[in-house]
């Protein structure tokens, strides 16, 4: 199969310049012929090239600008080369990049579209990608005890694929920070959910239109999720759930720690994502309050929260827990997400939830995730 990888190659760059000279005697020789060798030398024993850095150290002269423009192959060789037949087959590939221009044809004009050689740079370091993007966050508070808030809910905006979840920043996916089950998805399916400490709500704006959901978002500081923060939110957005498409389609979502069950929750992702990004515009926070909820009278049959419970000391988690459990009819859903701020578990009084709940069920996925089911 390597043989087949590299006749490939060859091919992709008489693409690139019909004139190139691979084989004939006569006249200079391409600049890529110190890699060309390379791959014949080790055809039969192929390792991977790590890199389009040491790819390009084959070559004579790595610095040259002749080399520039065959960039594009190169990616492609070294997402194939020395990884077996089964796993990266060259079609593969080419069914990535065309996937990504019929997805890309579907995003709304006004949204950055990140280019699949933009993203292909990063598939075997997702931790650069989500360097490159930018780790700050849209908007900021700085509370009273000096610690900050992020507005934006991290893991509501990154780590529902605005930037790709990576294990080395704790980003591992919604999904996975909840600890939902296709089976818990499919159950909340067409309910009513509130996400409280929402920010920008793209969870929020995923469950309504993938799932059919009655959503609201819930956040104290809803007034800054602004126009600025939500159009910086639906371009990573778009990257992010492109990028995740590509590594699913190359069978390379290990890469950023997700598992590939996932596969149809990213596939309705990108295949709704005009929706989603609609949605998630149309429908900004609304202004609340974790610790009133009880006051209320309106139930949702689900209530979530993210990244919002590491900011409280023990009694404030066990009053927000208990507020959360009054305004839902069938389970709440809570993690801390894993930040170091006040608690990185959950800490809240589990005997104080079940006198107020007689019936309640708590299951403990971890020591970050807990589900609370009401009945």
């Amino acid at each position: 199969m390597s043989t087949k990888h590299l006749k490939k190659f060859l091919t992709d760059l008489r693409t690139i310049n019909p004139k190139i000279n691979i084989d004939r005697r006569l006249g200079r020789k391409t600049s890529a012929l110190g890699l060309i060798n390379r791959l014949r030398a080790t055809v039969g024993d192929p390792k991977p090239i790590q890199s389009v850095f040491a790819a390009r150290n084959y070559c004579s002269n790595p610095q040259s600008a002749r080399l520039n423009k065959y960039e594009p192959a190169i990616r492609r060789l070294i997402s194939v080369w020395g990884y077996g037949k089964d796993k990266y087959p060259y079609q593969e590939l080419e069914f990535a990049e065309f996937n990504h221009r019929r997805l890309v044809g579907g995003v709304p004009a006004d949204v950055g579209k990140p280019t699949f050689e933009a993203l292909q740079a990063f598939q075997d370091d997702a931790f650069l990608l989500h360097m490159e993007a930018g780790t700050t966050y849209l908007k900021t508070l700085k509370l009273d005890n000096g610690s900050r808030l992020d507005i934006t809910a991290r893991s509501l905006l990154l780590c529902a694929g605005l930037l790709p979840p990576v294990q080395s920043s704790g980003d591992n996916g919604y999904l996975d920070k909840l600890a939902l089950t296709a089976h818990d998805l499919k159950r909340m399916a067409g309910r009513s959910i509130l996400d409280v400490a929402c920010g920008g709500a793209m969870f929020r704006a995923e469950m309504e239109v993938l799932f059919g959901c009655e959503t609201t978002g819930l956040d104290l500081n809803a007034e800054y999720v602004d126009n600025e923060a939500i159009n910086a939110g639906k371009e990573r957005y778009t990257q992010g759930m492109l990028y995740l498409k590509m590594l699913s389609t190359l069978h390379k979502l290990q890469t950023v720690n997700v598992s590939a069950e996932w596969d149809w929750v990213i596939e309705m992702g990108v295949e709704n994502l005009s929706g989603i990004l609609t949605n998630y515009a149309d429908n900004p926070p609304t202004a609340g309050d974790i610790f009133e909820l009880a006051d209320g009278r309106e139930k949702w049959d689900y209530v979530t929260s993210t990244y919002l419970l590491c900011y409280f000391e023990r009694d404030q988690q066990t009053d927000a827990i208990r507020n959360m459990c009054s305004a839902a009819r069938n389970a709440v859903f809570v993690t801390t997400g894993g930040a170091h701020t006040i608690s990185q578990d959950l800490n809240y009084d589990r005997g104080a939830i079940q006198a107020a709940f007689p019936k309640c069920r708590i299951e403990i996925k971890s020591s970050e995730t807990h589900h609370i089911f009401l009945k």
